[in-house]
């Protein structure tokens, strides 16, 4: 049987949780479980202003270091080539995009970013808009993509906003 590695992460560093974004580990904290165990749990904050508190267990599969600064160079060449499906059907269609952001993999992140992008750009041309579903998805994608690629190349917001700009 294989044994589960814990990726440890120590307070002040900075991790990707699930598809809700970046956050800084504020703390290490142990809970009683209600059999008697203790438990190890992150703290979690939102970082650029996100006000979100989190507690997560150490083992929570969700959770990630950012990626590396030759990683996000190389996804961000590598961004024409991701491919761009369009589910047809609505519901699917939202299922599909948070499944992507949930699995924390940052270049299926950057697929969703670049799918919703690209079918906005098609809709505009036809005096169309996006659902409102569907917005909210490429705002939150470019939020958590942007807050990354910030901490990972060391740059203010504003500057990874006009790098996410340039990839759109």
């Amino acid at each position: 049987m294989v044994k589960k590695v814990i990726r440890m992460y120590q307070a002040g560093q900075y991790v990707r949780y699930r598809g809700n974004g970046v956050f800084r580990v504020q703390n290490i904290v142990s809970k009683r479980l209600r059999d008697g165990k203790e438990k190890q749990y992150y703290v979690l904050e939102g970082v650029f202003g996100m006000e979100m508190r989190i507690t997560t267990p150490m083992d929570h599969p969700g959770l990630r270091e950012l990626i590396s600064k030759a990683e996000a160079e190389d996804v961000m060449i590598q961004v024409s080539q991701l491919e761009v499906e369009w589910p047809q059907d609505r519901r699917m269609r939202g299922e599909v995009f948070k499944t992507m952001l949930a699995s924390n993999d940052w270049k299926k992140s950057l697929q969703v970013l670049k799918t919703i992008y690209c079918q906005k750009v098609i809709k505009e041309r036809n005096h169309k808009q996006l659902t409102a579903e569907e917005t909210e998805i490429l705002d939150h994608t470019r939020r958590i993509l942007t807050e990354e690629l910030a901490l990972t190349l060391a740059l203010p917001l504003s500057s990874a906003k006009e790098r996410m700009t340039q990839i759109e």
